[in-house]
């Protein structure tokens, strides 16, 4: 198997685990009258930057209109100016965890091999996705700092989940790394 069919292969499996388990997430925690969702779309975009770099965008994307579809779906109304409004904030937000790849200037292995670097790229990419979901929000008539503070408060427990997700993933061998990199070792 060449790089791009290997590379066409993780990102499809990693996108189809991600929506999966975005969708359960959101019916299970609704069903039970949770307030909060404890969201995949993050973690996995941030090991998919990590692995592929920018095709996380991709998932990034795919991630903001799972979430609007799903919830609006579920709370039954799923009409396409509520979906396209809140898949426009959310796809913005989720599109902006790219700002986390700045943090790859130092080099993918040292945030691999640091938990506190791990950590930190967690922190740029949720920072990134809230204020970029506020900003989106204002120009559909939105506070900006209300909503700031409502998208920090909310995703808070996403922010513990994910350098959680993203510390389990780095002790994992050949996970949360590169995989050209990996993908050339490996064939050696």
């Amino acid at each position: 198997m060449g790089l791009v069919r290997y590379r066409i292969t993780d990102l499809t499996i990693l996108l189809v685990i991600m929506c999966v388990i975005e969708a359960l997430s959101i019916v299970v925690l609704k069903r039970f009258g949770s307030q909060f969702v404890l969201s995949v779309i993050v973690p996995i975009t941030l090991i998919v930057y990590m692995r592929w770099s920018g095709y996380g965008l991709i998932h990034a994307f795919a991630g903001g209109i799972l979430y609007s579809v799903v919830i609006h779906w579920y709370n039954g109304a799923l009409t396409f100016s509520s979906v396209a409004r809140d898949a426009t904030i959310y796809c913005v937000g989720y599109l902006c965890t790219a700002a986390a790849l700045l943090l790859f200037i130092k080099g993918k292995d040292k945030v691999n091999k640091s938990r506190w670097l791990t950590a930190l790229y967690a922190f740029i990419a949720f920072a990134a996705m809230c204020i970029g979901r506020a900003v989106t929000a204002t120009v559909f008539g939105e506070d900006f700092f209300g909503v700031l503070l409502g998208y920090l408060t909310r995703e808070s427990l996403n922010f513990v989940f994910t350098v959680i997700v993203l510390w389990i993933a780095r002790r994992q061998n050949g996970f949360f790394t590169d995989q050209k990199e990996y993908f050339f070792s490996v064939r050696k």
